[in-house]
């Protein structure tokens, strides 16, 4: 199979990894708040089922999962499964943050 990479590519390369939390930054500007009650919800999620659900980033900024990072957190967790997504620029992020 062809390699994919690259802006706007429907299939790009996305690298699995295993993310250590100190090292994540946020952009500072979040969508939502986090709601205690929805965190703690998903903090049980991951007691029951395991963190099944990876993180998004790009380089250590959290694209997506803000929530399941301070659930984990919670649980004393200090590395959760991630997608490394390099290939977005500012605006592509912005937008998946919606």
């Amino acid at each position: 199979m062809a390699e994919r990479s690259g802006r706007n590519d429907p299939l790009p390369t996305l690298l699995f990894e295993t993310a250590a939390i100190a090292e994540l930054r946020s952009t500072g500007h979040e969508v939502r708040k986090l709601d205690q009650k929805h965190v703690e919800a998903i903090a049980r999620s991951i007691t029951s089922h395991g963190f099944c659900v990876p993180i998004l980033i790009s380089g250590n900024l959290v694209v997506d999962g803000q929530a399941r990072i301070a659930a984990a957190t919670q649980l004393g967790i200090r590395e959760v499964p991630a997608i490394q997504c390099q290939h977005l620029d500012e605006i592509q992020i912005r937008t998946l943050r919606w």
